[in-house]
């Protein structure tokens, strides 16, 4: 089966939900923050979304900078303990295409994070928040278990796996600066 993106499906709205929450919130604090699509498109509008797409994988869904370095943020939702428990599945998966692409590049001051949400009622709008350096969760999730769904091959992980992470912060107020 080909790989798809599906805007429609619940996965995609949680994480655009989110995705949305994070970058008002960046805002709101005064930092300049902008979604990365909407980005390329403004400085790239001949690029076809086949191209977008590739870019966003490299570069995470937002793009902010602070005084020293530019920080890029690849949102993931993962549903929490109770609602997993109610569902077929007792993970949260995790492209592995993710772990190839969205690597941090300190050479160009870019710093790369992942921006978890644990939802605790099945949306993008409410939960617990943690952030990882993509080169430490990248090193975790490489670890971990795997499934192939529609010819994609995802790691499987639990909101458990995300607390445990020592070198996490709660807030993006702790990246930025």
């Amino acid at each position: 089966m080909a790989r798809y993106y599906d805007p429609t499906s619940p996965l995609s709205k949680r994480g655009e939900e989110w995705e949305a929450k994070l970058l008002s919130n960046i805002q709101s604090a005064g930092w300049y923050a902008v979604d990365s699509w909407e980005y390329i498109t403004q400085i790239r509008p001949h690029f076809s979304n086949i191209q977008k797409a590739k870019i966003t994988q490299r570069i995470g869904d937002i793009l902010s900078k602070g005084s020293s370095s530019d920080y890029y943020f690849e949102c993931v939702v993962c549903l929490h303990e109770n609602i997993l428990a109610n569902t077929p599945y007792d993970t949260g998966i995790f492209p592995v295409s993710k772990i190839d692409n969205f690597k941090s590049q300190p050479e160009k001051s870019k710093e790369m994070w992942y921006a978890f949400l644990i939802s605790s009622d099945g949306t993008g709008n409410n939960g617990e928040e943690i952030y990882i350096k993509a080169e430490t969760w990248n090193a975790y999730a490489s670890k971990m278990p795997s499934k192939v769904i529609k010819g994609r091959e995802y790691k499987l992980f639990k909101p458990s796996h995300l607390r445990g992470i020592v070198k996490s912060v709660s807030s993006f107020d702790q990246i930025i600066s």
